[in-house]
Parts: structure tokens; sequence; C-alpha cells
């Protein structure tokens, strides 16, 4: 081959060349944005999409011929006819219309691409990262629809990017609170005084040898108790009752007991107490003395009452013959 020949290959390789690469070359008509953002934000996100196109290859219209376009879309801009229109009019391959959202959160992209000749229209947003430039943002969005095929089933690369939000771990919900239980009930804790009533059944046991009638006895008592502070388990006690049965007699006793609590239960106290006093018999003129003891179960039922079981054991000596009498009887106390 002469080396004019040589010139000439070479020179139209160049020429060929250069055409292909010139048909590559698409034409992009990026419009002026659009959305609920502020005007300069707005005008940065167009020339972004603007600069990504011509960062892909692409050539991109005057303002001129965009205002042109935009002109002859009128109030169809937006649709497909007024995009292909747009593009007809600019003479662009394709038409870019971005819309751009501002809050708080950040600024969100609506990127609306349409291919002229087909007048296919395709959208993609994204939330910017303020980190990253938008220039590049918006040409990794471009770099999918200013294509043939467009978007189509491609993996969205800014998506890829995102760190994978770690899982919660489960939630772990606080136990319940549940009441402490009740604490025991202990005989006597809620306090020193204790008033009451009582009535019981009873009989003679022992009586002088004139005397006659029935030896079944009724009686009843009110009941005065106080707790020695040292001492919770000892108490001073007073009775003041009567006896009813051949004859009808009050009497009036004092003394002092003692118990032993917790038994079988915090709530149960066994006591023993021992009295003195006087009785007096209506219409016989007869008083005499009395030497008494008493044998109780008391159970706390609350911790203000409380109910006991008593054995009266009385002995009244005097002229004539001691007169002896025992029974059972119930009483029921408050406490305080």
């Amino acid at each position: 081959m002469t080396s004019l020949a040589r010139r000439v290959a070479v020179a139209a390789a160049a020429i060929v060349s250069l055409l292909s690469v010139d048909a590559l070359a698409d034409k992009v008509a990026t419009l002026h944005a659009r959305g609920t953002a502020p005007l300069a934000e707005r005008s940065a996100i167009r020339n972004a999409s603007d600069g990504g196109a011509r960062g892909l290859g692409h050539e991109t219209v005057t303002e001129n011929e965009v205002l042109q376009g935009e002109g002859a879309a009128g109030d169809k801009i937006g649709t497909s006819e007024g995009l292909v229109a747009i593009g007809k009019t600019t003479g662009a391959d394709w038409v870019v219309e971005p819309y751009v959202q501002s809050s708080d959160s950040g600024t969100r992209v609506e990127l609306k691409v349409c291919q002229v000749s087909s007048g296919r229209v395709e959208t993609l947003a994204r939330d910017l990262d303020p980190k990253v430039d938008s220039l590049v943002q918006m040409r990794e969005m471009l770099a999918l629809m200013l294509r043939p095929q467009g978007v189509g089933d491609d993996p969205l690369p800014w998506d890829a990017k995102k760190p994978v939000a770690a899982k919660p771990p489960p939630e772990v919900l606080p136990k319940p609170k549940t009441a402490p239980p009740p604490p025991p009930l202990v005989w006597g804790e809620h306090g020193r005084i204790s008033l009451g009533v009582a009535g019981g059944l009873g009989t003679l046991a022992a009586r002088p040898d004139n005397a006659s009638g029935s030896t079944t006895l009724y009686f009843w008592a009110l009941h005065g108790d106080i707790a020695l502070p040292e001492r919770p388990w000892l108490e001073i006690i007073g009775r003041f009752g009567g006896l009813h049965g051949p004859g009808n007699a009050l009497g009036l006793d004092v003394g002092a007991r003692a118990f032993l609590r917790g038994v079988g239960a915090p709530s149960i106290a066994l006591g023993a107490g021992a009295t003195f006093g006087v009785f007096g018999a209506f219409g016989s003129g007869i008083v005499r003395g009395t030497l008494g003891l008493e044998p109780t179960v008391s159970v706390a039922f609350t911790r203000s009452f409380q109910g006991e079981l008593v054995v009266p054991l009385r002995v009244a000596p005097g002229e004539g013959g001691a007169l002896f009498w025992t029974g059972a009887q119930l009483a029921l106390l408050a406490r305080f």
C-alpha cells in the first residue's frame, strides 16, 4: 500500500470513529425542576441533572431551547404528549423533568424521563444522601434511564449502598409487678387494749347443802384487757357480769393473764388467767368474794377483732359451804 493510500485509510477510520461516537451521544433536554422544595434547591437539582447527563456522554440543549420546548408543551407539560412535544421542539432524544420535595427528613428527588422516539415515560425516585454530591446521585439515576431498554429490572445501585438496618432485639416486656403478699396475721399486734362482750353456759359443781333448784347457770360479761408495754403477752384483765340460774347475781373480777402466742399459727394464742373479785345475789343479801382461773384459747380474726373461748373456774367461799361453778364462754373483743 502506498503512503497516500495508507493516509486515506487512516483518515477514513478516524471519520468513522468520530461518527460512531457522535451517534452514541444522545441529546437530552433537562426541564426546570418542579416540586415543593425552595427555588434555589430546585435549581440546584436541575443543574445536577443536566450535569449528570453530560457526565454520561450526552449532549444537553441550551436554556433558550428548553424554554421554547416548555412553551410548546403548554399545560400538557409533565404528560407523555407534552414531553414528546418538548423533545421535538428542542430536537432532543430524551426529556428529563426533575421533581424535588424538601422536608425536615431531607430531600427527595423524582426524575421523569421520556424517550421522545417512542413516547415511553419512566419515573425513578430516591432520597438524596446529604453526604454525597447531588450530581453523582443524579448521574446514577440517569445512567439507568437514558438507555434504550430503560430502567428494566436492574437493581438500583443506591439501594445496595444503604446499610442493612440491624434487626432490633426482641422486645423484652417488663414483668408485671405483683403485689407482695399481705403479712401474716399475728395475734395481738394491732394494739394493747381489747374490749368486748361474752356469754356462756355453765353449772354449779358445788354449793351449800341447803341449796336447792337447778344447777344450770347462764352468764354474761363485759371484758376489758390491757397488755403491758414491755410484756405484750401479759395482760391486766377486768370482768363485770351476771350469773342467772337458781338465782341472779352480779360480779366483778380483776386479775391478770398470760399468753403463749403462735400456737399452730401466728394468729392463735393459748392463755391462762387468775382473778379475784366479789359477787352479790339479788334478794338474799349474800355477798361473797371469789377466786378464779380462766384457761383461754384466743384467735385473731382480723387485726382489729379476736374471738375467745374461755373456761371460767370460780370458787366463792362462805358460810354454809363454798360455791364452785364452771362452764364455757365465748367472747368477741375489739383490739386497738
